[in-house]
């Protein structure tokens, strides 16, 4: 009985994906990336990968020479990240511009959106997927799984850089309430680290870093009789995300 529900969830969970990613190879398109805000992350991304540095610039060396260059650049730096993941190991992402690589009607920089459109196709897909299955897993009601998942889909922002913020407030929620349930260091660390990558793609979560310290804090002082086994995982989870936040 076990098994057979473990296939049914399977099947269902992949089918949830690949309807997914069939309807964002339809309804997604080049011009993604053609935006304002889209089109810093993206320059800021090449100058990640070009110079290691996180500027907005599209001309760094000469913006530097002159003196024009802050600091740091006010964006988050998580998506910069992400789209230098995405963009690495590719010619393109050396040699063009970054009002090239965003433009839809530049064909040199076409190999690199349609990475971006893979890449996000299946974190749309994977996020889906997983609130069906993280749904089935917290209440074993399918009719209310199915729901959720389907709402996840028809819910999810079109901007890509929304995108990479919900799937990482997935995992952070997830991990989190596994962390309550059966309290382990490494589930701790987990939603800490996934919580921490929240934060640097979505300034705003650094609210809800704040917030999950005092609910941690409640939670050890209401649960005397788990507090022992509580303690360390809560403890991994705020640590964890702290570190990866706040040095930025």
């Amino acid at each position: 009985m076990f098994r057979t529900q473990q296939r049914r969830l399977t099947v269902v969970a992949v089918a949830f994906a690949l309807c997914t990613l069939a309807l964002a190879a339809v309804t997604t398109d080049e011009a993604a990336l053609d935006s304002s805000d889209s089109r810093a992350y993206v320059r800021i991304a090449l100058n990640l990968l070009r110079y290691g540095e996180f500027h907005d610039s599209g001309q760094l060396s000469q913006d530097r020479a002159a003196g024009l260059l802050s600091t740091y650049s006010r964006r988050a730096p998580g998506y910069p990240l992400y789209l230098a993941a995405v963009f690495a190991n590719s010619s393109g992402a050396r040699s063009l511009s970054g009002e090239y690589v965003s433009d839809p009607a530049c064909e040199p920089g076409a190999p690199l959106r349609r990475r971006v459109q893979r890449a996000t196709s299946t974190i749309v897909a994977a996020t889906v997927a997983g609130t069906f299955l993280a749904t089935f897993a917290f209440t074993a009601h399918w009719p209310v799984s199915v729901a959720a998942g389907l709402l996840c889909l028809m819910l999810l922002p079109a901007s890509i850089h929304e995108l990479l913020a919900a799937f990482l407030l997935l995992g952070h929620a997830v991990l989190a309430a596994l962390t309550w349930r059966r309290p382990r260091v490494l589930t701790g660390l987990a939603s800490g680290l996934a919580l921490g990558l929240l934060v640097l793609t979505k300034a705003i979560f650094q609210y809800w870093l704040v917030a999950i310290a005092l609910v941690c804090a409640v939670a050890l002082w209401r649960e005397g009789g788990r507090r022992q086994a509580l303690r360390p995982a809560f403890a991994a989870m705020v640590i964890m995300a702290c570190a990866v936040t706040l040095p930025w």
